[in-house]
């Protein structure tokens, strides 16, 4: 499945990425869950899930620049 990436300001002691809550269900994974991403890099983050601050089709990854 193909998400559109959007950065969020949100401080993290670990790597995590947010997730709607019907995404979660269509991927198959559940907060606290590791997912690789490949956006340019690639790299394995903790899935948080929200149906407020992230639409359908898209992921919130951390602003880390």
């Amino acid at each position: 499945m193909k998400l559109i990436v959007r950065e969020y300001d949100l401080d993290s002691s670990e790597p995590a990425v947010i997730i709607h809550d019907d995404d979660c269900i269509v991927l198959g994974v559940k907060v606290h869950d590791r997912v690789k991403i490949n956006s340019g890099d690639v790299w394995v983050s903790l899935v948080g899930n929200s149906d407020t601050i992230v639409e359908r089709g898209q992921i919130l990854i951390p602003n880390i620049y």
